[in-house]
């Protein structure tokens, strides 16, 4: 059973460094923070559905940021949004399927690319 909550600050801050190179942006920290989301069953890799998305489907990546986990493994994080142009899902993908340990603070991230490349 999925449970709705609020992102935790590091979740936020990993959003918001996706968000970083969009100038359209219109999401604050307020309205990142007031978001609900569902975990998704991903084995712990940490992937949100945002529920403030009323599509069954993802229509566009919007932006990619990479980084390590605490235990070394690599990690993809992509940021989805849906026909509307609303954010969809956070989609975490670790190397080797293990649950992610922990998100990085902002600054530790890598550069976001923008679009699927």
């Amino acid at each position: 059973m999925t449970t709705t909550r609020k992102m935790t600050p590091r979740e936020v801050g990993l959003v918001e460094a996706l968000l970083a190179d969009h100038l359209d942006n219109a999401f604050s920290r307020e309205h990142l923070e007031a978001l609900d989301v569902e975990e998704m069953d991903d084995g712990g890799m940490g992937s949100l559905k945002f529920l403030s998305s009323r599509s069954a489907r993802m229509a566009q990546q919007l932006s990619e940021v990479t980084f390590h986990d605490n235990d070394g493994v690599w990690v993809s994080a992509t940021l989805n949004l849906d026909p509307e142009g609303l954010l969809f899902e956070l989609d975490i993908f670790k190397g080797d399927f293990s649950p992610l340990i922990e998100i990085p603070d902002r600054l530790a991230l890598a550069r976001p690319r923008a679009g699927s490349e």
